[in-house]
């Protein structure tokens, strides 16, 4: 019986996750995203470890894996598309 919230929190977590994930590659038009591909990475909530080489999902700016640094440079439309004011 104890065990039902950890697993429903878990289940939502990942649900959630992909949810802000499709939603992130619609509203800055990177269709690519949606999923891991052998060669790329796709944006994440966790930027543990490779934060550097992907895209996470919450944060206010676009960091991309193009060799071109001026995507570096473009902003994430997500929390603008949410109705967030500031990121924690």
């Amino acid at each position: 019986d104890k065990l039902y919230p950890a697993c429903t929190a878990a289940l939502l977590s990942i649900l959630i996750e992909h949810g802000l994930r499709i939603q992130w590659c619609i509203v800055n038009n990177r269709p690519d995203k949606t999923k891991a591909q052998p060669t790329s990475y796709y944006v994440t909530l966790d930027g543990h470890g490779q934060r550097r080489h992907h895209d996470l999902l919450l944060l206010p700016y676009i960091i991309g894996q193009d060799d071109d640094k001026a995507a570096r440079d473009i902003k994430s439309l997500l929390v603008k598309h949410l109705g967030g004011s500031t990121i924690a």
